[in-house]
């Protein structure tokens, strides 16, 4: 099932995740979600997420990961928000 990720329950660690730049690129932006994380000082909810090509890890605050594409920075993207699921577990 293909859906935008919008909402945290979505968040579920294994699933796969596009970004909305794949759009626009000849790369795929391809991400397995890890887990959420929690930041120690401010407890601000972090996606900690996985490129599957280059195994790089990657964290990102959650209320950015849920947010929906600048469209005046990248007006080309026709994605309304930053990921969708490509792959649920």
């Amino acid at each position: 099932m293909e859906s935008y990720v919008c909402r945290r329950e979505q968040i579920i660690p294994g699933i796969l995740v596009q970004h909305f730049k794949s759009e626009l690129t000849d790369k795929p932006y391809v991400y397995r979600i890890d887990r959420l994380a929690e930041h120690t000082s401010t407890g601000q909810q972090l996606v900690v997420y996985t490129d599957i090509q280059s195994l790089e890890t990657w964290a990102r605050p959650l209320e950015e990961f849920l947010s929906e594409v600048d469209h005046e920075k990248y007006y080309r993207s026709s994605w309304i928000h930053r990921f969708k699921i490509i792959s649920e577990r």
